[in-house]
């Protein structure tokens, strides 16, 4: 399991036990998911432009960690999870198809 899915699995499993987790973890959770949410949209070539994104709503959430409601907090781990999900899977995909443009290029 690379060290991606490992992290993800992580933030799922924090989601499912936030009433046991504090809210500095949950915090740092967070801002680590959007910390890899960032460079795995740059590894795509998403840019980033300063319009409105969910990013904003995972960063308002932690900062704000201690006064929100576990369920808010379990939202916000699963969206973050979501998103890197998928970005991991763009990125699989990507690879593959760049390999597989190559060989029929030959």
């Amino acid at each position: 399991m690379s060290g991606t899915n490992e992290f993800i699995a992580e933030v799922t499993r924090a989601a499912s036990e936030v009433q046991t987790l504090g809210p500095d973890d949950a915090r740092r959770f967070i801002l680590r998911s959007v910390s890899t949410i960032r460079e795995m949209r740059q590894l795509v070539g998403i840019p980033s432009n300063g319009s409105y994104d969910t990013v904003f709503d995972l960063l308002k959430i932690a900062t704000s960690a201690g006064q929100q409601p576990p369920s808010d907090l379990a939202r916000a781990l699963l969206m973050a999870a979501d998103m890197m999900r998928t970005l991991h899977m763009v990125i699989d995909s990507r690879d593959a198809i760049s390999l597989t443009g190559i060989c029929q290029s030959r």
